[in-house]
């Protein structure tokens, strides 16, 4: 089988599976959990780069979340122009608003339990690469309160009707939907204390990189096999402990893993296979 991608224009991409024209979508197109620097701000960074990184990530492994997903930015542009139109009063606007906590639950339970995966997964990977120094923990974060200490969908609906009733004039005026999943959070806390304010940059990465590999297990669970891992100047930041336990971590690891970087010198295992790109070449370094 032979794949290709080819950029017709600027804003035109042609994806191709034998030489026929493909979906994105596609059964057969390979899987991939990518990291780069840049995922240091799925710690640090705003709140929308981890709703990307659920939303994604769900969507790779539920043709359910995909679908209600879609059906949730629908409805809810629907409820924006609403607002934006002050035309609250009618029976239009109940229906719109019934349907988007409807949907609205749909998607943060899915989330929720996808994040309560990630965190039984993460524990103990975070715990091997920071070297058992520490604990780390996830909470998914609600954009409303909720009066019960246990989560289910008649509280979500309680808390999210309540909190619309009490803000609806806010919202008429700002034009705007101003509580829902597209606004919601994950919180990472490392030793009882939130990770982005207190953990060090070399230990946020730690997270971050904890949990991608989280996620290909994830993956490997909901779908019996595992995505190839990428890895893109991840080991530059490192200290050289750290870096030999996520390299021995990968070695041990069923999934196949592909690392880039720019000083191979860092690589100290000779078990595995190296390549350097020299003027254009992929050459096989010799040992």
């Amino acid at each position: 089988m032979a794949a290709s991608l080819q950029y017709m224009t600027k804003l035109f991409k042609k994806f191709s599976i034998n030489n026929q024209k493909a979906s994105y979508r596609h059964k057969d197109r390979l899987r991939v959990v990518l990291f780069t620097p840049d995922d240091l701000f799925l710690v640090k960074g705003s709140p929308n780069k981890r709703r990307a990184f659920l939303d994604f990530t769900l969507k790779q492994l539920s043709a359910e979340y995909y679908h209600h997903m879609d059906n949730y930015a629908n409805i809810l542009k629907k409820r924006n122009l609403l607002l934006k139109k002050k035309q609250t009063k009618g029976k239009p606007f109940k229906i719109i608003n019934d349907l988007f906590i409807e949907n609205a639950i749909i998607l943060i339970i899915q989330r929720i339990n996808f994040v309560n995966i990630l965190e039984e997964i993460i524990k103990p990977i975070y715990r091997e690469i920071n070297q058992d120094q520490n604990q780390l923990k996830m909470r998914y974060a609600l954009s409303f309160p909720i009066d019960h200490d246990k989560i289910n969908m008649d509280v979500l609906q309680t808390g999210l009707h309540k909190h619309i009733g009490e803000h609806l004039s806010e919202e008429v005026y700002r034009g705007t939907t101003l509580v829902g999943p597209h606004l919601d959070d994950i919180n990472f806390y490392q030793d009882d204390r939130l990770a982005k304010i207190f953990a060090s940059q070399g230990q946020q990465r730690n997270i971050a990189i904890g949990l991608k590999l989280a996620e290909l297990y994830a993956y490997k669970r909901v779908k019996d096999y595992y995505p190839v891992f990428l890895l893109d100047e991840v080991l530059s930041e490192l200290d050289a402990g750290k870096r030999n336990m996520l390299i021995k971590h990968l070695q041990r690891a069923g999934f196949q893993s592909f690392l880039t970087a720019v000083n191979n010198e860092k690589i100290e295992e000779e078990n595995d296979s190296i390549f350097i790109v020299r003027a254009g070449q992929l050459l096989r370094k010799e040992f």
